[in-house]
């Protein structure tokens, strides 16, 4: 059976409550914490897919929280792509990186900005997401915000921007204080 048959039996076993296969999957080695041969790791999958019960089973087995695919993106900046705000609070809960930084210098909450995910975008600002970085072409969050336009309405672009600018500011008076 392959690595990417395993990770799909994993999700059915999951959303099944079959512990058996559940337990079997997790034994194998690196199952949990590595990565399938594509590159990507069950955790990847999972946050991707909205699986929220199989990020919570793999992360308490010790899965790596900030493993990357082969471009450099977590499973925080897939959940957040994704718009899976359960799964984002769910995995910095467990430590993962809010300001990881993908290979093209994208974040988590770039990310979630781009797609217009409030839900999201409140939760990375809640853990202190950076709204300063730029990306390697120069992108911001709040360009991300405004480029988001392509595919959001105009009210969703307006409470992003104003997300995004109350969290520079108190990131801000933060600094000055320090």
């Amino acid at each position: 059976m392959s690595r990417r048959n395993e990770v799909n039996d994993f999700f059915v076993a999951v959303d099944t409550n079959d512990d058996a296969v559940i337990r079997k999957l997790l034994a194998k080695p690196g199952f949990a914490s590595g990565k399938q041969s594509s590159g990507y790791s069950a955790l990847f999958f999972a946050a991707m897919r909205g699986k929220h019960k199989a990020v919570e089973v793999l992360l308490r087995a010790n899965a790596t929280v900030d493993i990357r695919d082969p471009q450099g993106v977590t499973p925080l900046m897939m959940a957040a792509t994704a718009s899976h705000a359960d799964i984002t609070e769910t995995l910095l809960a467990h430590g993962a990186s809010v300001n990881a930084r993908s290979q093209l210098g994208m974040t988590a909450l770039m990310m979630a900005a781009w797609e217009g995910h409030t839900n999201v975008i409140q939760t990375l600002l809640s853990a202190r997401a950076c709204v300063f970085d730029e990306d390697a072409n120069g992108m911001t969050v709040l360009m991300s915000t405004v480029g988001a336009g392509k595919h959001n309405r105009e009210s969703v672009i307006a409470r992003n921007t104003s997300l995004i600018l109350s969290a520079a500011l108190e990131q801000v008076r933060a600094s000055i204080k320090r």
